[in-house]
């Protein structure tokens, strides 16, 4: 009998303290608006990577998740992308201006799970557009495992060791920019447009009228002409959110937690007649739709050498 609970043991140690569980799920969801607009709507198309890992008796657990791949339109009821309802002169709409990602850790409740605190997320605040790189790096030491991000290992390191994984992707967010909200539970960030197809600024949507004191007087009286707003307003906006938690210690964690995700979309339209000097019925719409989408996260399947429960 101590020759069999011996080899469990073993077989627990070499491969336990390696597991790494990863998964990546993908999802479509639309959200309709039931309004005179019917057809205005925003599309969610998920791609959620998660990955747990406890590299050694020592480690607390890890959890790191990453929205990389994930976008965000407003289709044409036909589905058709990167096209507005409406692009007349007078008319433009639906356009996206501002997308807000949550991401948080919850118990079976729906109330914040603590003992996994917010350790790293990406991207930070920042203040231009063009490329944005998100990146979180993740470091164990001691008795470390490799191979923390992806379904593959990516190495061993001895017990005197230590080892980090880099989880970095980058896209382009012209004439967007990115602010970062964060706390030890919850991180958020929210997309914004700063500017217009021709560089002028954006605040709001009748930031599409045509700038008065560049109106010339041969063209005054010209029928209105909007400023379109930019090419990501319209086509998908890719998203770069990523986070890593970590328990305090290495104690079991038994209760059931999920990653619980929030996109909120809010799009516009304007619709003005007149002039470029005398513009009149100035209206704006604006709508903001809500994707949620929550995953349980499987640290039952992390278990430590020397005990059969679940963390």
């Amino acid at each position: 009998m101590e020759i069999k609970f011996y080899f469990v043991l073993l077989y627990y140690k070499k491969y336990n303290i390696k597991l790494m569980p990863y998964k990546n799920i993908t999802w479509q969801e639309d959200v309709h608006y039931h309004n005179n607009y019917d057809n205005a709507r925003t599309r969610l198309s998920g791609v959620l990577s998660i990955t747990t890992g406890k590299a050694g008796d020592t480690e607390p657990i890890t959890v790191h998740a990453s929205l990389q791949g994930t976008l965000v339109t407003v289709p044409l009821i036909d589905g058709t992308l990167g096209k507005m309802v409406a692009d007349t002169d007078n008319k433009k709409g639906w356009f996206k201006d501002l997308v807000k990602v949550t991401m948080k850790l919850t118990d079976q409740h729906g109330q914040i799970y603590l003992p996994l605190s917010r350790i790293q997320s990406s991207p930070g605040t920042v203040n231009a557009s063009g490329s944005i790189t998100s990146s979180v790096t993740v470091s164990f030491g001691g008795s470390a495992s490799g191979g923390f991000f992806g379904p593959a290992p990516t190495g061993n390191v001895g017990i005197s060791g230590s080892t980090s994984n880099t989880n970095s992707f980058s896209e382009t967010l012209n004439d967007f920019i990115v602010t970062e909200a964060a706390d030890r539970s919850i991180v958020s960030h929210t997309y914004k447009m700063e500017k217009l197809a021709n560089g002028a600024p954006y605040e709001r949507p009748f930031d599409l009228l045509p700038d008065p004191t560049k109106v010339l007087a041969f063209n005054a009286f010209d029928p209105i002409k909007l400023n379109n707003p930019p090419p990501l307003a319209i086509n998908s906006l890719p998203l770069l959110d990523q986070a890593y938690w970590q328990a305090g210690d290495n104690r079991l964690i038994s209760e059931h937690v999920k990653i619980e995700i929030t996109v909120e979309t809010h799009i516009a339209w304007v619709e003005v007649a007149g002039t470029a000097k005398f513009p009149q019925n100035q209206n704006a719409w604006t709508w903001v739709g809500t994707h949620r989408h929550s995953v349980p996260l499987e640290l039952d399947k992390l278990k430590q050498s020397t005990h059969s429960a679940p963390l």
